[in-house]
């Protein structure tokens, strides 16, 4: 009998921390047990951006695009904001990208799925043209 109330009362404890996270508490990437991951891990993720990220066509364009979304508790992407942009639609492209990404792996806390916030940077470097003096 002692046995089983320790059982029911260490559930009891374990339900209540589950409990005390509200719900739509989004969490920073440091302070959760379990990271996300998206399938494949990270390596994966950077192919997908790098696949279906169209650059803009600036000659000499150089920048980073920093951006931040939230990874949800099924692992899908919302609240996409771009921080900081280089312009030519490249903070629109960004959106359709992560738009079309697969689910994540979510987060955990105390063993509980939570939201995170990532942050991500994309850096663009576009090639310069090198044309020669026509007047040799």
């Amino acid at each position: 009998m002692l046995l089983v109330i320790t059982f029911f009362s260490f559930q009891l404890i374990n339900a209540q921390e589950q409990t005390s996270q509200p719900q739509d508490a989004i969490y920073d990437f440091k302070e959760v047990d379990v990271k996300p991951e998206y399938p494949g891990g990270v390596e994966a993720f950077y192919k997908f951006i790098a696949k279906n990220f169209k650059a803009p066509e600036e000659e000499g364009l150089n920048g980073k695009i920093i951006t931040t979304f939230v990874i949800e508790t099924d692992g899908s992407i919302s609240d996409i904001k771009v921080l900081q942009d280089i312009g030519y639609g490249s903070g629109a492209e960004v959106f359709k990208v992560l738009a079309m990404s697969k689910k994540w792996i979510p987060a955990k806390l105390n063993g509980v799925p939570v939201r995170v916030l990532y942050q991500f940077p994309i850096s663009i470097r576009t090639a310069e043209k090198y044309y020669r003096n026509s007047k040799q």
